[in-house]
């Protein structure tokens, strides 16, 4: 049964968590291994709220109010392209110096490890990978290290091609709706702003809470306030959601690329990594069947985790949250 809420005398659902997510680490390991993820996650997601919040201009353009003057969906996105496109590229960057930040603390964290570990003198750097310090001879060892980088660029691209994938289809469910109540381009392109960076279900569900308070006898100033409070509550879960997730997923990465460099230097023997799932907490649902399948399995630095369900995983996150 899901939970429900109640609201000004109306019963409004509230969906379950989904039985994938293991949100936060329960044990005091899990912690340990995510405590640099954590420390970034609300700067990650401060980045992603103000990178979406500039992805339109202040008013509507001439050729987007043209386009809705002839119900034409292809050309109002047209005119907006010009916008999105600048805005989605500085938002690529904006990611991408997030991810490098938690990168290179997660890099050197494991580096101290490794140094410790095999009396090594490593130094990881997102800029040049590796430094091999000789204490005879002041030498400097530089080999090309290609995988913190191009794992960060591809990620990056990656984040904002689902970004702009999911938020073409909410246009397109604002567009549809309003070429059928007939609004004016100004309230139409305000309507778009507003919702920008909700996925469709979300930016539905606040229309269905304005309607529900209009039912309910809300005045309209009432309304517009509360709808606003409303997408920027889910505009913040779902920056959260993915700063978690994208986070992880970064010191997991410059976690592996030090032990990847390290092993080129050729001062590690052979290793490979092994998946630790954590223990059952108090959801019967937590650790997640996909991770319990992978505890346990092993692969080498450069290899991946064979899932029963996935195929394979390169490392952590196997899931969003």
């Amino acid at each position: 049964m899901p939970l429900v809420e109640q609201y000004r005398g109306r019963r409004i659902w509230k969906a379950k968590r989904p039985e994938w997510q293991d949100v936060k680490p329960i044990t005091p390991e899990g912690k340990d291994t995510y405590k640099i993820a954590a420390k970034y996650e609300s700067r990650f997601a401060g980045a992603w709220l103000d990178s979406v919040k500039r992805i339109l201009p202040g008013d509507a353009p001439k050729e987007f109010k043209e386009a809705i003057e002839q119900q034409s969906s292809v050309k109002a996105f047209e005119a907006l392209a010009p916008y999105r496109d600048k805005a989605l590229e500085q938002f690529r960057q904006d990611i991408e110096e997030q991810y490098a930040a938690v990168m290179q603390e997660s890099g050197d964290d494991a580096t101290e490890d490794l140094n410790r570990e095999f009396k090594t003198k490593l130094r990881f750097s997102i800029a040049k990978a590796m430094e091999d310090v000789r204490e005879a001879a002041k030498d400097f060892i530089v080999p090309v290290n290609p995988y913190s980088i191009e794992w960060m660029k591809n990620s990056s691209v990656e984040l904002v091609k689902d970004f702009e994938k999911k938020q073409t289809d909410t246009i397109q469910q604002i567009l549809t709706r309003n070429f059928e109540e007939g609004m004016r381009a100004e309230l139409v392109y305000d309507d778009i702003k507003a919702n920008i960076g909700l996925l469709p279900r979300e930016e539905k569900a606040v229309r269905n809470r304005m309607k529900l308070m209009i039912d309910d006898g809300y005045s309209p100033p009432e309304i517009k306030a509360h709808a606003a409070w409303y997408r920027e509550q889910l505009l913040k879960k779902r920056a959260e959601r993915i700063a978690r997730t994208e986070t992880i997923s970064a010191q997991a990465q410059g976690r592996l690329d030090s032990w990847r460099v390290a092993n080129e230097s050729g001062r590690l023997p052979p290793v490979m990594r092994e998946w630790s799932a954590p223990p059952p907490g108090p959801s019967p649902q937590r650790p997640c069947k996909i991770c319990i399948d992978l505890h346990g399995r092993r692969a080498e630095l450069n290899g991946s985790y064979e899932s029963n369900y996935l195929g394979a995983v390169e490392k952590p996150t196997a899931h969003p949250g």
